[in-house]
C-alpha cells in the first residue's frame, strides 16, 4: 500500500523542515501539509510530481569554449517543473521553460530562414523547450547536457544529439577581399 506519511528528517532554524517526497502513481499536483506530531496538520501547499522527462536534442549543438551560447533543449514532459536548470559537464546554470506555442513559433521561424531544423514542437505533443546559456568550458570538446526540473534530479544522456560541442574561440583579424558584387559569388578569405 502507498504510505503518504513522510518522516521529517531535519528541523532547520527558523521553523523550516526537510523531508523526502514519496513515490507517486501519477504526475500532477498534490496537497502538501506538515504535522510535527502526525496529528495536527498545517499549511496547504502544492507539490507537483513530473513524469518521464526525456531530452531529445539541442539547438545549436556547438559554441565557443568561452561560453555564452544560448542553447534550446528540446524534450518531452518538460512542463511540470518548478526550478529549471541545465548542467553542462559538471557546471549547473539557470534555465527557463519556453511554452509550446512559442517553441513552435521559434522552430517554424528558424526553419524558414534556413537554420537547421531541431526537435521542437512538431513531433512532440507538448512541444515545450528549456532555454539556458552555456557556461565557459576549460577545453574544447563534447559536453553532455542534462536538465533538471527541480534543480536536483538531472536527466539526459551523453549522446551526440544531447551534447554541446565546445570549440576553440576564434578571432577574425583580416578579410580579403574587403568588397564584392551585390550578386555575391566572391570567395572571401
Amino acid at each position: 500500500a502507498h504510505d503518504p506519511w513522510l518522516p521529517i528528517s531535519t528541523t532547520h532554524p527558523g521553523g523550516r523542515v526537510r523531508c523526502t517526497s514519496p513515490d507517486a502513481v501519477e504526475t500532477g499536483a498534490v496537497l502538501l501539509q506538515v504535522a510535527l506530531n502526525a496529528q495536527q496538520f498545517s499549511g496547504k501547499l502544492v507539490y507537483t510530481y513530473h513524469g518521464g522527462v526525456v531530452v531529445l536534442g539541442l539547438s545549436p549543438n556547438s559554441g565557443p569554449e568561452l561560453g555564452g551560447t544560448h542553447v534550446v533543449v528540446s524534450g518531452k514532459e518538460l512542463e511540470l517543473g518548478s526550478h529549471y536548470v541545465c548542467r553542462f559537464n559538471a557546471t549547473v546554470v539557470p534555465a527557463r521553460l519556453v511554452p509550446s506555442s512559442l517553441a513552435q513559433y521559434v522552430a517554424f521561424t528558424e526553419r524558414h530562414v534556413g537554420l537547421p531544423e531541431r526537435h521542437v514542437g512538431f513531433n512532440d505533443p507538448d512541444g515545450h523547450t528549456i532555454d539556458c546559456t552555456a557556461p565557459a568550458a576549460a577545453d574544447a570538446g563534447l559536453a553532455p547536457v542534462h536538465v533538471a526540473l527541480n534543480a536536483q534530479q538531472f536527466v539526459g544522456n551523453a549522446s551526440e544529439e544531447t551534447s554541446l560541442t565546445y570549440y576553440m574561440h576564434s578571432v577574425v583579424s583580416e578579410v580579403s577581399p574587403t568588397s564584392g558584387p551585390r550578386a555575391g559569388g566572391t570567395l572571401v578569405n
